[in-house]
């Protein structure tokens, strides 16, 4: 198994590191916002940042608050996401939650080659996803289709855009983000791939993205011990900040690989 990849039965770090960042957010002066809260306009610049949305942002402003934009890429076990989720809607916290429309084992991929789909999105779970929905939480596309196609950009390409349009029978999908995923012979990744034509999305994190004064995500957790709360007590007023989490990590029974 690669290492840093949980199974069925075991997460990466226990979950009190995630909870106790939603409960430092929950209990200090941050303002907590979804990307649906920020001041797009015709703003299509994704390669700069989406400079237009940023300066209508800091235009307006409160300068005495300390703003966070919470993201969770679910990469594996929906059902971890959703537990993460419940807590944040006790605590009046709304974040953005990144879905694939098809899930494969990365490991059977990377070693072995071969493309095995699994269990990802039933029924139950986009029910309970669009739940969440309806309460004011974010559900956007987390792009994994590049290496689902064998590293075949057109292919890919078409695929971005049917998964998206398979996932707006479902979900407001207004927002992306790549999937670092497996990679091709060049070290690349989804975030090589295009903005597809006619869907008019926004790429709001990897490689590209919005403006923010810092981002966090908890690849740090792995390189250097920071967790989430770690970042969020170095957070200014009159700043954003991105937070980046990956729900499946987080569990109750989990191992130091």
């Amino acid at each position: 198994m690669i290492e840093w990849m949980p199974d069925k039965d075991y997460g990466r770090f226990p979950p009190e590191y995630l909870e106790s960042a939603l409960y430092y957010l929950q209990e200090s002066p941050f303002e907590i916002l979804t990307y649906n809260e920020l001041p797009w306009g015709d703003d299509r610049n994704y390669a700069d940042g989406y400079p237009g949305e940023y300066g209508r942002w800091v235009a307006n402003r409160d300068a005495s608050k300390t703003y966070v934009m919470l993201q969770h890429d679910v990469d594996m076990f929906p059902g971890r996401t959703l537990r993460i989720l419940k807590l944040e809607a006790e605590l009046s916290i709304r974040s953005n939650v990144m879905i694939f429309k098809d899930y494969h084992d990365r490991a059977s991929l990377e070693l072995g080659g071969e493309l095995i789909f699994e269990e990802y999105l039933t029924e139950e779970i986009i029910k309970a996803f669009q739940e969440y929905e309806r309460m004011g939480f974010v559900i956007g596309y987390h792009v994994n289709v590049y290496e689902q196609t064998g590293y075949d950009i057109e292919r890919a390409q078409e695929k971005y855009h049917n998964d998206v349009e398979y996932l707006r029978r479902f979900f407001d999908i207004k927002y992306c983000s790549p999937h670092g995923g497996a990679r091709d012979a060049n070290g690349k990744s989804n975030y090589i791939l295009d903005l597809p034509d006619g869907l008019n999305l926004k790429w709001v994190n990897n490689f590209h993205g919005i403006t923010c004064k810092g981002t966090y995500s908890d690849s740090m957790l792995f390189r250097e011990g920071k967790t989430a709360k770690d970042f969020l007590g170095m957070c200014e007023p009159g700043n954003r900040y991105q937070v980046l989490t990956h729900p499946q990590h987080y569990y109750e029974v989990y191992k130091s690989w």
